[in-house]
């Protein structure tokens, strides 16, 4: 009797899910949109993420102030004496937030970038052309008040003495100590320098009455002979007579201005110096001690001075670590220690070597974050010094693989050379923004850190644009930028527009082939969680093999708030918990899946918390 043979017959394939609990990862175009992690995105567009890793849209931008003139080339890092303070233009203003009152403080500066420091109670300002004072009443030119330095003490009226102070770059003014009891006898006082300016000679007799140039004393400025009618006698026994006179050497003055980075330094606990670079090469120089800290950093002595590394490359930066100062030079890394003799009482600061192959040519990219250096180069990209303990060339490590950009795949590293040499930076709120031009790449290391061993495509790197920050600064823990191209002063508020405009908003999934290249697959569903905050459109693109696929789906969370606020949309029920979307794409016979989520809408955010996918296997490719 015939028997039917059995076949078995395989259950049908069961609909599988990929699940992304956190889309968090950043932005990754290191790698190809297939080979990325499923919470990193190949394409994103001003969406950061919060404290729990939930995407939302960046902060929006306002014109709180329009200065003068443009652009802005320096802001000082917070409030001044309650006031903003801002180099624009050829002018140095302050704005009061409180009156919204600008105040012109200097004008006919050099038109090109700066930077602003303080120094004991005064603020400080330096271009590479100008170095200003400014006290929150007047501003002027350090040059015009700078320190006398006292060059010789005890000194006879024919010569020798004690040397002192050295001569001050910034000045051709300077002080020599006699002692009459020396010669008492003697009316002609020979002073260390010849060729003085016609400025007035002045003399201090002590206990004596002020001796007059014309009347009481003439000066043989040629020779540097100063020549009293009687022979001057103090009531003190030693360094009764001082004698100021001037004589301005050519160029010792530029040697200051010409400078245009700062950075005080005195040790861990003592910045008690200002030390400057940037206009002399592989040089850099260090203000003196004068006993008042309202004239030390007007005092630069003429051999407190020194060069660090190739002459061939300029120092492009400076970075106080702890108790050294980082130098930055194009190819190499320096730092400085300090040290104090008690034996000669003269304090000196040894150089040490940390890297001699990674550096930094973008030096407004420099910031401290985490305790270390971070700083970037065109080269390749943004790096931070993992340990200063010993010259080490593995001690520098690279953080933004992800974003430096690849082949077809542009990053920060691909943008215009002239734009990154002007990058901008600000350490704020958890996140390192590095802006080049209008563009801005943000590491939230508040949410993935950096430490040792740690691969750097592990890094969360987001992309912002329409941000076009010369210089940062955080005031009253809120964040502010000057404008590169205009006097605008703008600040970032808690909510979804530019100026008024929308905020264009895009999150991109990476291409999933589900882990089988062979199979062709049908994505019945997908589930995506969101918290936008007010009623919002998202739109939606799903991407395959075989074409595009475009939704929109309006969003009503119910969840309300000021930022946006309308009564159309306005409502008195409130979701206390995320609201979850389901779509329908329904795509067969596909391979390879990709989603996109979009947001270009006034007021409206772009929330992303999860992303589930359903899919199931329909059979293996021909």
């Amino acid at each position: 009797m015939y028997q039917a043979q059995k076949v078995n017959i395989p259950p049908p394939q069961q609909p599988q899910q990929m699940r992304m609990n956190t889309i968090d990862g950043g932005l990754n175009v290191k790698y190809n949109e297939l080979q990325i992690s499923p919470n990193q995105s190949p394409y994103m567009l001003n969406l950061c993420a919060d404290d729990r890793g939930a995407l939302t849209k960046r902060p929006g931008q306002e014109v709180v102030h329009t200065f003068a003139s443009g652009p802005i080339h320096a802001l000082y890092n917070g409030l001044y004496k309650g006031v903003v303070v801002a180099a624009h233009g050829t002018s140095l203003s302050t704005w009061d937030p409180e009156t919204d009152i600008e105040t012109e403080i200097m004008s006919g500066l050099a038109d090109q970038d700066g930077h602003f420091s303080t120094f004991s109670d005064k603020l400080l300002y330096q271009n590479g052309a100008q170095y200003i004072q400014f006290d929150g009443v007047t501003a002027s030119h350090c040059k015009d008040s700078a320190y006398k330095p006292i060059l010789l003490t005890g000194r006879a009226p024919s010569g020798g003495g004690t040397a002192y102070q050295e001569f001050n770059l910034l000045t051709g003014w300077f002080e020599v100590w006699f002692t009459s009891r020396s010669d008492s006898t003697a009316v002609e006082y020979v002073l260390p320098l010849d060729n003085l300016d016609p400025d007035t000679v002045m003399i201090e007799v002590v206990g004596a009455a002020t001796p007059i140039e014309g009347t009481d004393f003439s000066v043989n400025r040629t020779t540097g002979k100063v020549t009293f009618n009687i022979a001057p006698v103090g009531t003190v026994d030693t360094n009764d007579v001082k004698i100021s006179a001037k004589a301005t050497q050519a160029g010792f003055v530029d040697k200051v201005l010409k400078h245009t980075m700062s950075e005080l330094y005195g040790g861990a606990t003592n910045d008690s110096r200002m030390f400057i670079a940037g206009g002399e090469g592989n040089l850099y120089r260090w203000s003196g001690l004068t006993g008042d800290p309202q004239k030390d950093f007007k005092y630069f002595p003429e051999n407190s001075y020194n060069r660090i590394g190739s002459d061939y490359e300029p120092i492009t930066g400076f970075k106080k670590q702890y108790g050294m100062l980082d130098i930055f030079k194009d190819s190499s890394i320096f730092n400085i220690n300090y040290q104090y003799d008690a034996a000669t009482g003269k304090s000196t600061f040894p150089v040490k070597s940390m890297n001699a192959q990674t550096g930094c040519n973008m030096p407004g990219s420099i910031q401290i974050v985490q305790d270390a250096p971070v700083f970037c180069h065109t080269r390749d990209g943004v790096n931070t010094i993992q340990s200063t303990v010993l010259e080490n060339e593995k001690n520098v490590k690279p953080l933004s693989a992800n974003v430096d950009g690849a082949s077809f795949r542009p990053g920060l590293l691909d943008e215009p050379k002239e734009n990154l040499a002007k990058a901008s930076s600000v350490n704020f709120g958890g996140k390192y923004w590095l802006c080049v031009g209008s563009k801005v790449w943000v590491w939230d290391y508040k949410l993935q850190g950096y430490g040792p061993g740690m691969a750097d495509d592990m890094l969360k790197w987001f992309y912002y644009e329409n941000i076009n920050a010369a210089c940062f600064a955080i005031i009253d823990r809120e964040l502010y930028y000057g404008d590169r191209e205009t006097g605008n002063l703008v600040k970032f508020i808690p909510n979804y527009n530019d100026f008024g405009q929308p905020i264009n908003g895009v999150w991109r999934s990476k291409v999933f082939n589900f882990d089988l290249a062979e199979w062709e697959k049908t994505v019945s569903k997908i589930w995506f969680e969101t918290r936008a905050g007010t009623n919002t459109t998202f739109d939606i693109k799903f991407i395959t093999d075989n074409d595009t696929q475009i939704d929109s789906e309006l969003i009503k969370t119910k969840s309300y708030s000021y930022k946006g606020y309308s009564y159309a949309d306005y409502t008195y029920a409130v979701y206390t918990f995320a609201v979850t979307i389901m779509k329908e794409p329904k795509l067969n016979k596909i391979i390879r899946f990709q989603i996109e989520f979009s947001n270009n809408e006034l007021n409206n955010n772009l929330s992303l918390m999860s992303l589930v996918i359903k899919y199931s296997l329909d059979g293996e490719t021909r």
